[in-house]
């Protein structure tokens, strides 16, 4: 290791491990949670998404009114260097959340089928008769 590395790693460690509320808890967390930037990660890529399809609009924009550009070249400029990238970039930065989610989702469902019998008359008795 050099002197650079040495000098510079505290301080990323200290940068790192700021204090970050937990969600579902009141206090803050100092160890390093990948759920407490989630907010933050998604807002980013679709930063970074939509500041790309911007570029490649430009250039396909760029192709359309070009003297040696065509239409036909302006939509396979934009089909191949913005909608097929971003389509898979997003699918693949999308990925962890859409697991997370799913995840969430079995659990509350496992926790909506405690085991206990479900409300009404047990099997084999009568319903409850009303009076009229």
């Amino acid at each position: 290791m050099n002197l650079l590395e040495l000098s510079v790693e505290p301080v990323l460690r200290k940068t790192i491990a700021i204090s970050l509320p937990h969600p579902g808890s009141s206090g803050g967390c100092t160890r390093m949670c990948r759920h407490a930037n989630d907010k933050g990660q998604q807002t980013l890529m679709y930063l970074i998404a939509i500041a790309w399809a911007y570029v490649a609009l430009m250039m396909a924009a760029a192709e359309a009114i070009s003297p040696q550009g065509t239409l036909f070249g302006a939509f396979v400029t934009l089909m191949l260097y913005g909608v097929l990238p971003l389509g898979l970039l997003l699918y693949i930065l999308g990925t962890p959340g859409r697991r997370r989610r799913r995840q969430a989702a079995e659990l509350a469902a496992q926790a909506d089928a405690g085991g206990h019998a479900p409300p009404g008359p047990a099997q084999g008795l009568a319903p409850e008769r009303e009076e009229t």
